[in-house]
Order: C-alpha cells, then structure tokens, then sequence
C-alpha cells in the first residue's frame, strides 16, 4: 500500500482492513478461494459491501427507516380489515333491523 500516491477518502485504511479480514493465509494477497463464499447466488459478483465489513453493517438510521415502513405497511393491513369488518357489521345489521321490521308488521 506504499505504492499510492495520496491516500483519497481513506482507501488506504479500507483496503487495510479488507485485507486483514479476508486474507487467511496472511500471505498479503486475496484469492479466489478466500472470497467464494462472499459471491452473489444471484449474479455471480462480489458486492463491494460485503467485503468491508465496517461499512456493510447496517446504520441504525436505515434500520429505524425499515422499521417505520414496516410500521407504515402493517397499520394499512389492520386498518383495511378493521373498515371491512366494520361494513360487514353494518350489513349484517342492517339485515336483522329489515327481518325485525317485516316479523312486526
């Protein structure tokens, strides 16, 4: 890592880290065997993410944002299903009230 210039943004530090983490044989090189378990099943690539695990570990301000979607998502479902069961309550209801008013009659 002595080879770079200037070190932009702290690529230096992450590369560091990147290698110690996934370089088992600690030969100060990555393999292939030492990354295949890091590839995508769905496109065969490597996400960068996934091998820097400092940066790949989710913020609590995205997981706050999940969670309030989540949230969101839920409070439409028991909204839904209680309006629905409420307009069928009024058509039951409206049916008892048309027996009662032809059984008096």
């Amino acid at each position: 890592f002595h080879d770079f210039s200037e070190d932009v943004k702290g690529r230096t530090a992450v590369a560091k880290r990147v290698l110690h983490l996934w370089d088992k044989n600690k030969d100060g090189a990555l393999q292939m065997h030492e990354l295949e378990h890091l590839v995508s099943n769905t496109d065969g690539q490597i996400s960068l993410g996934a091998l820097d695990a400092a940066v790949s570990s989710t913020p609590a301000v995205k997981l706050a944002w999940e969670a309030f979607v989540v949230g969101l998502i839920l409070w439409f479902v028991y909204t839904t299903v209680v309006q629905l069961s409420v307009a069928k309550q009024v058509d039951l209801d409206e049916e008892a009230v048309a027996q009662r008013k032809s059984k008096a009659r």
